[in-house]
């Protein structure tokens, strides 16, 4: 028969007091992941024509017809705003890029692309080599990402010309940085899509 000494039982007692206590080890664990000290991002970008996932329509599958976009909770400390479109599929494909949006930007119109951007904000080019947008008809479905960036840097100090194609990858590879957060959306394109 194994005998079990007191100081091992004494041991599990002390041990079971301990994790009952205060919520128990689990629970203070629990409680330190979910109250990190950080306040969550509140950072966002949205369409209001277009939710999250949704299926673009082919008015903004046209050179130049931008889609609508909202700009939420852009966090303190923010000098200028960045806007990316990409595709992930082969190898990355830059759709549209503009850097250099006051902080108070909190949309861009439809067509604003061509009627005008807010003061002082500048346009990278397409894998197109064009410095507008267009969503060509894909042969499968394509998932479309828009990321809005918010920077400490203005001006940002960013190549901008019909050689450089920004990605979601590169720019984020070039800017870590500086990018104070970061806020995420996506569109699709059906397969076969007229465009």
């Amino acid at each position: 028969m194994t005998r079990i000494s007191f100081n091992t039982i004494s041991c599990l007692l002390i041990g079971l007091c301990l994790i009952s206590s205060c919520g128990g080890i689990n629970d203070e664990v629990t409680q330190l992941y979910n109250n990190p000290n950080v306040p969550p991002s509140t950072f966002g970008i949205s369409s209001p024509t277009v939710v999250n996932g949704g299926n673009l329509p082919l008015i903004y599958r046209v050179n130049g017809q931008n889609l609508p976009l909202d700009i939420t909770g852009v966090p303190s400390g923010t000098l200028s705003i960045a806007i990316l479109i990409d595709t992930a599929a082969g190898g990355g494909y830059s759709h549209w890029l503009v850097v250099d949006l006051p902080p108070s930007t909190t949309s861009i119109a439809a067509n604003q692309d061509t009627t005008g951007l807010p003061a002082g904000s500048r346009k990278g080019y397409s894998s197109h080599a064009t410095p507008v947008h267009g969503y060509e008809a894909p042969l499968l479905a394509r998932t479309y990402r828009v990321r809005a960036y918010a920077l400490n840097q203005k001006p940002l100090a960013i190549t901008l010309d019909s050689t450089t194609h920004w990605t979601v990858e590169t720019f984020q590879a070039q800017f870590a940085a500086s990018i104070i957060d970061t806020a995420a959306y996506s569109f699709i394109i059906a397969a076969g899509a007229p465009g």
